[in-house]
């Protein structure tokens, strides 16, 4: 066990432990196709930290264990955290702030998480999931960010992980990007290693779209942040087509192309959706959708990205998603965004953006960056 060091997957922060079930669970032969409750007898003030769901019985707290429970990505951390609970709406997200040195408060962290929290549910029309764990593990500072890694896990129950800088103070949190991304990514359905560019491309767009929503940027700089992004991606990775370098993202290390190459794609699909309906329709849609297919899916299939997006365009009555997507996948090149930013009034100048707002679409551009009323 590593004392804060090495895979977070198993690692010891001060009294506090992250654990892989597969390492110490034994359950039943016939277990997944029988439901199986788990409880946790554990030494006073100790507690565990899960995404499984908890419920009472008899006086005693249970856990539903996922039919995913054995996955290695499950993760359970046990310790002495004391509770802190974000709600929204009948979501219950359990946080536990693993024991190793921060400034980060239990008041400012309810605030960052519950700012987070809402942002994503006010995108899918409430939070797409009824049980979270999030774990806030304090670590190596991170070049001046207050959250220096994040990840989102679904196999056995939702929980993610918020690698924190333990210099980082209340203020700093509040906005973070990173924790916008994650929890976005709970609506998603599952998806294989090729359509990464859709899984985390769609999630990495919306991390600056819900910023500027909430106040916490304003409009110019949401759109500087999303070209600065998608420069990264025209000028990284691109051996391949986009879709053969999401196939082989890891060893080609194509991740700013196949993120921002599929948060180009989402963002070709938004405006082509507001066009086509006169803005009575939007990636927002096609995101609540995706939460429907992630909800109705009890099996965790691993979707194509392009059978996932035919279901939606099958929705929503017009095939939108799938020939955009699919021009783009085939092609070596950067998506090409440039047209319908001139449209927007996204006036790109060396990198900088500026905003027109006599372009013929710029109430388009404005809408994007707001909640619908």
């Amino acid at each position: 066990v590593a004392s804060g060091r090495g895979t977070l997957d198993t690692a010891r922060f001060g009294r506090d432990l992250i654990t892989r079930p597969a390492q110490w669970l034994l359950v039943p032969a016939s277990w997944p196709s029988a439901d199986v409750r788990v409880r946790f007898a554990l030494p006073d003030g100790m507690r565990v930290a899960t995404g499984w769901a908890p419920y009472e019985r008899r006086g005693q707290t249970f856990h539903a264990l996922e039919k995913t429970a054995g996955y290695p990505q499950t993760r359970v951390a046990f310790g002495r955290f004391e509770p802190l609970v974000v709600r929204s709406g009948e979501a219950k997200l359990d946080v536990a702030i693993l024991d190793a040195p921060h400034r980060i408060t239990r008041e400012g962290a309810v605030r960052w998480l519950s700012g987070a929290v809402d942002a994503v549910s006010r995108l899918y029309d409430g939070f797409p999931v009824r049980h979270a764990c999030l774990l806030v593990i304090p670590r190596a500072p991170g070049r001046g960010r207050p959250v220096t890694f994040g990840r989102a896990m679904r196999a056995g129950g939702s929980v993610v992980d918020l690698v924190v800088s333990p210099a980082a103070r209340d203020a700093d949190f509040v906005g973070d990007w990173m924790t916008v991304h994650e929890l976005t990514h709970l609506g998603m359905p599952w998806h294989d290693d090729p359509s990464r560019w859709w899984g985390e491309g769609f999630v990495a767009y919306y991390q600056d779209v819900l910023r500027a929503r909430m106040g916490w940027t304003d409009e110019r700089a949401a759109w500087q942040r999303i070209e600065s992004w998608m420069d990264r991606g025209r000028t990284s990775g691109g051996r391949g087509t986009l879709l053969d370098d999401s196939t082989r993202m890891t060893p080609r290390y194509a991740y700013h192309r196949v993120y921002y190459g599929g948060a180009a794609i989402a963002f070709l699909i938004d405006v082509e959706l507001r066009r086509r309906t006169g803005g009575a329709k939007s990636l927002d849609d096609v995101m609540r959708i995706l939460n429907r297919i992630r909800e109705l899916d009890r099996e965790g299939r691993s979707w194509d990205g392009l059978d996932v997006l035919a279901k939606v365009d099958e929705t929503l009555g017009d095939a939108v998603c799938v020939p955009i997507a699919s021009r783009w996948l085939r092609s070596r090149a950067f998506p090409d965004v440039r047209s319908a930013q001139r449209e927007l009034g996204i006036v790109v100048r060396n990198g900088q953006v500026s905003l027109d707002d006599r372009a013929p679409r710029a109430a388009d551009r404005r809408a994007i960056m707001r909640f619908p009323d």
